[in-house]
């Protein structure tokens, strides 16, 4: 992501030397990035990681196997 010397603590263009398409692209790809941003969030992936564990997994993952694992033992 470019900063275009747009900074956070300037978020006024009037306060830049930025062209007028220069704001417009970096606009635009904000945009693009809070999109994506929002397509991934309709799906989220809760993740856990087990005691003792270094990685994470899925949750439905844990889930999966915790009931796969309890109808063994009710066997």
């Amino acid at each position: 992501m470019k900063d275009l010397n747009y900074s956070k603590k300037s978020q006024n263009p009037e306060n830049s030397n930025l062209t007028v398409e220069q704001v417009l692209e970096y606009a635009l790809e904000q945009i693009q990035v809070l999109k994506q941003e929002v397509e991934r969030l309709k799906s989220p992936q809760l993740m856990y990681k087990r005691p003792g564990s270094e990685k994470h997994e899925k949750i439905t993952e844990f889930f999966d196997d915790v009931e796969i694992r309890l109808q063994k033992l009710e066997k």
